[in-house]
């Protein structure tokens, strides 16, 4: 799905008038309801666990992010 949006007025408001702290609250907003929707709809999301990144798959078994040692 692709969508135009204005991102010149944000909740609103003139995105550069938004404070750090609305555009956080906004962005985390957003983070947090494309992490829920990705798993509503089963893709696997990211999560951090036990002080690592790590892959959480639709049936519950995780797996470590691994790093790219190029």
């Amino acid at each position: 799905m692709n969508m135009r949006v204005d991102l010149s007025k944000v909740a609103g408001k003139n995105i550069e008038d938004l404070t750090t702290d609305q555009l956080c609250a906004i962005a985390w907003d957003a983070g947090h309801e494309a992490y829920l929707n990705a798993k509503k709809h089963g893709f696997r999301v990211t999560e951090f666990q036990n002080g690592q990144i790590v892959w959480v798959y639709p049936d519950g078994h995780t797996e470590p992010l691994k790093k790219n040692m190029d």
